[in-house]
């Protein structure tokens, strides 16, 4: 991946992560390409979850929505990925991590539909993600505890501690 296009990633996610609840550990982020019947691009679709923890509650997870103006924009992503790697990509998936590491996945599966795209499967794994990552997951609070980066817990009047951490770094 070039750095142009990791600095343009990089700064994408910055809303998301500035939108997540203060005792996020990871955040994740698909962007999917959308299809109309004809084959034609009819856009993207893109979700972000935040893994939470807390000494009490342990891992929890919910969704995070940055402002519509700052949200990931695929198609300025196009421009960025021709002749690379990327270049035809029609899913996208982050993992930002709390204490700065992050990674950028780029596939080219089959586009989907834009017809029934709420609904589609694609994002059932994204929604079940804290089960079928939960021993990476808690790896990764056991990282976090390591390193002193793991949010502060919930104070008595009811919020939250914790200062999330801009993306930084290659990994």
């Amino acid at each position: 991946m070039d750095d142009q296009l990791h600095d343009v990633l990089e700064r994408s996610m910055v809303p998301y992560l500035a939108a997540a609840p203060a005792d996020w550990v990871r955040i994740v982020l698909w962007a999917i390409r959308l299809v109309d019947t004809d084959g034609s691009l009819a856009g993207f679709s893109t979700v972000a979850i935040a893994v939470t923890y807390d000494e009490e509650g342990g891992l929890g997870q919910a969704y995070v929505v940055p402002p519509a103006l700052e949200q990931l924009r695929g198609s300025a992503l196009d421009p960025l990925t021709a002749g690379g790697p990327e270049e035809g990509w029609t899913v996208l998936r982050v993992e930002a991590d709390r204490d700065g590491s992050h990674r950028f996945d780029f596939g080219a599966d089959a586009p989907h539909p834009v017809e029934g795209s709420a609904t589609d499967e694609f994002w059932d794994a994204l929604d079940e993600y804290l089960d079928r990552n939960r021993d990476q997951l808690e790896e990764l609070v056991g990282r976090l505890g390591d390193q002193g980066a793991l949010p502060a817990p919930a104070t008595p009047e009811g919020g939250a501690g914790g200062s999330g951490r801009r993306l930084s770094g290659r990994s």
